[in-house]
């Protein structure tokens, strides 16, 4: 594979919508983002897609913080190129500083940051999760 990560475009909305929608049990309801702008597409100006040869293959999606440390929001792998090297790609591309959470009891996510470079920062217990505690990394 031949991953190339750029910055996404308005054509690039059916994909990650599409996308977002196949991970919505990890990545939450699409509405959630579509929201602000009227169910319809967000502010493309906040996500990256990977591209193999051309083909969409992922995404992520990032905001700026207060502090200007930027959050990883969401990360997402076509299925068919899953443990390709799209994530690690994507991660390589990221703006930093940055921080990610997730759950707590994500093995997988939490390794996954770990081999990528993130550093564990400990959980914080954020509202709106209904209690649950979120690990925190941060990639410098």
């Amino acid at each position: 594979m031949r991953i190339e990560v750029r910055a996404a475009r308005a054509d690039d909305w059916p994909f990650v919508r599409d996308l977002w929608n196949r991970l919505d049990r990890i990545l939450g309801p699409l509405w959630y983002i579509t929201k602000p702008h009227g169910f319809g597409m967000p502010d493309m100006g906040e996500f990256f897609v990977a591209e193999n040869d051309g083909a969409l293959c992922g995404f992520s999606r990032v905001k700026r913080g207060r502090d200007g440390c930027w959050n990883l929001k969401q990360i997402g792998t076509a299925p068919d190129a899953r443990r390709c090297g799209v994530a690690r790609a994507m991660v390589a591309k990221l703006p930093r500083p940055c921080e990610v959470q997730t759950d707590e009891d994500n093995a997988g996510a939490r390794r996954f940051y770990s081999a990528t470079g993130w550093v564990y920062g400990g959980f914080v217990l954020p509202r709106n999760h209904g209690g649950r505690r979120k690990a925190v990394f941060y990639l410098t």
